[in-house]
């Protein structure tokens, strides 16, 4: 007489034996005499209850992969605030758990002059389209990171962007090789263009792809750039022919 009424799923054992889950009700009633009795009612939700498990079990191989996955996989909600994250998120933006990164929109670790590129980037996503941008980012620890990130929209049962689910990846020493690389190539450029010998560089096709001040100086009748080219375009000298046929000598037996 503690309670009226109660319920519970369970599984029973059939007559053959096999097992299957059903939710009990029962419900406590007191008769006119006063004497207690129950009404038990059985619902068979064998089905629900395996697909259940099916969808449980899908989730954990899902969140397994997810979990080993070595690029940052994220969930995030339309209005930019971090709902879900796996371990490699937490090691690139220096966090150690989920409720640490959720204290501030996930725009706020973008640096400045990436902020606006990545609040068209979750507007892209509450239209429904996929998006992918290059920002650099300051994390928990102080650092700057440059981070590639490709996020598609998550939708509800109508169809509709519910969430943002983004990919993104540490290309920190990517960039600063491109960076170095880049600075290089400017130093070397300046050096061939000021140094006072001619010097030209042509491909196998015997056009054009580098040519230092000097050389172009030494040529008043070039008009225009000239990469690309190849010097019957810019030029009519009868020694064309043989200049080219010379280049060729050169690249097919390399001297």
């Amino acid at each position: 007489g503690d309670i009226g009424h109660y319920t519970r799923e369970k599984r029973i054992r059939r007559k053959n034996g096999d097992l299957l889950w059903v939710q009990l009700t029962v419900t406590s009633l007191i008769g006119p005499d006063g004497r207690r009795s129950t009404i038990a009612i059985y619902q068979d939700i064998h089905a629900r209850k395996l697909a259940e498990e099916r969808v449980k079990a899908s989730e954990e191989h899902l969140r397994a992969i997810i979990t080993a996955e070595p690029e940052c996989v994220a969930t995030v909600t339309l209005d930019g605030r971090l709902s879900d994250i796996n371990p490699a998120g937490l090691a690139i933006l220096s966090g150690t758990n989920l409720a640490e990164l959720q204290q501030q929109p996930l725009i706020d670790y973008a640096v400045e002059e990436y902020r606006r590129p990545a609040l068209r980037l979750l507007c892209a996503i509450r239209r429904g389209r996929a998006a992918t941008l290059e920002i650099e980012a300051r994390v928990l620890d102080g650092t700057k990171r440059w981070l590639e990130i490709h996020a598609v929209p998550m939708r509800d049962a109508d169809g509709r962007p519910s969430a943002l689910l983004g990919i993104a990846r540490d290309v920190t020493e990517r960039r600063s090789a491109r960076e170095a690389l880049a600075a290089e190539r400017n130093l070397l450029r300046t050096i061939i263009d000021n140094i006072p010998d001619h010097i030209h560089v042509k491909d196998r096709d015997l056009r054009f792809v580098l040519a230092n001040a000097a050389w172009v100086a030494a040529r008043p009748y070039i008009q225009g750039n000239i990469i690309g080219k190849t010097s019957a375009e810019f030029a009519s000298d009868n020694r064309i022919e043989l200049y080219e046929k010379e280049d060729r000598e050169v690249l097919d037996h390399n001297r």
